[in-house]
């Protein structure tokens, strides 16, 4: 592996099947993000399979960060510190940029409370950040407190509160309204991640880990379908983090983990490096082309990802070379 800074400031060693690997995880993500732009006379099976697939990005990327929590040999202190110096000035950096941009574009006022802190407001994809700070140092200081063993007991009761609060909230007739409870979830895949690290320190078997990722996807599609069928209409929520959920990042982790670094070109490992960047831009993108190009079935929908990725991929790059943004894309 290659030393450089985490895209999480959570280790300073770096994988680069797993760079590509969430590097290419971004087609889902910003599919999903397109899917708010095709006319709801146009959804059929293809805007299903997007749904069903592309959330498995971010539990991937938590599991990553996981992967390289070094929690082992960090102080208290650091436990705490590292995540919050890392990940709070990148989130205020990039919601700033959202802010302004809404300011200066929308025509409608949005309701700036504290809440936009955590769920991100116009940059909603944010969310991701602050639930990642969370479960960092959750995990790091009930690891060193407890073990591992320990914080799995944390996570699994936390996540256990988010299903309850997400892909069952309806089937359980809980009151008020379904939610991602991403923040609740999080540390369970940060912790699976550590987990792994841990207990799984050798590539496994690389035909093997993709067949299991192919038979947990259709069973994933299976759980989808009768939750949503419950969910009185919350697709979107009860899709985000399924039960089948944990098993599916898992395995999808191993098989990005099973292809040898040297299988990827230098240019996509090189790109790949800067996938927080284009992670954070490509929202900006979208809202930026999609009144001039709107996705309308399969292949436009493709085209457009391909566009998008184009372009944040570029501006994210560019970052790079202007030394006090790096830290803000890489």
């Amino acid at each position: 592996m290659a030393r450089g800074n985490s895209p999480t400031g959570t280790s300073a060693s770096r994988d680069a099947s797993l760079d590509v690997g969430r590097y290419l995880l971004l087609v889902g993500v910003i599919a999903l993000h397109l899917m708010a732009l095709v006319p709801a006379d146009r959804f059929g099976w293809w805007s299903i399979a997007v749904l069903n697939l592309s959330h498995i990005a971010v539990p991937v990327y938590l599991i990553v960060a996981g992967y390289f929590l070094s929690w082992r040999t960090r102080s208290y202190r650091r436990c705490v510190t590292q995540p919050i110096i890392r990940l709070v000035p990148l989130h205020l950096f990039w919601l700033g940029i959202y802010i302004v941009h809404y300011e200066v574009t929308m025509r409608f006022a949005w309701d700036w409370g504290p809440q936009i802190l955590f769920n991100g407001g116009p940059a909603y994809h944010l969310w991701f950040l602050p639930a990642l700070l969370v479960a960092l140092i959750l995990v790091a200081v009930t690891s060193r407190v407890a073990g591992l063993w320990g914080a799995l007991l944390v996570c699994a009761i936390l996540a256990a509160i988010g299903l309850s609060r997400g892909a069952f909230h309806d089937m359980l007739g809980m009151p008020g309204t379904a939610q991602r409870a991403g923040i609740l979830m999080a540390p369970m895949f940060v912790w699976m991640g550590a987990a792994m690290r841990a207990f799984f320190p050798d590539r496994v078997d690389r035909r093997m880990i993709w067949a299991i990722v192919a038979v947990l996807i259709v069973m994933q599609a299976v759980e989808n379908a009768v939750f949503s069928h419950l969910s009185a209409g919350h697709v979107m929520i009860v899709r985000a983090f399924p039960l089948t959920m944990f098993a599916t990042g898992a395995a999808v982790f191993l098989a990005i983990r099973s292809i040898p670094a040297s299988l990827w070109p230098q240019w996509l490992v090189e790109q790949s490096r800067c996938t927080l960047g284009v992670y954070a831009v490509h929202l900006l993108v979208i809202y930026s082309i999609g009144g001039w190009i709107v996705p309308t079935g399969p292949v436009s929908l493709l085209l457009l990802v391909a566009i998008v990725l184009a372009i944040s991929s570029l501006i994210a790059r560019a970052m790079t070379m202007i030394r006090p943004l790096q830290r803000f894309v890489i």
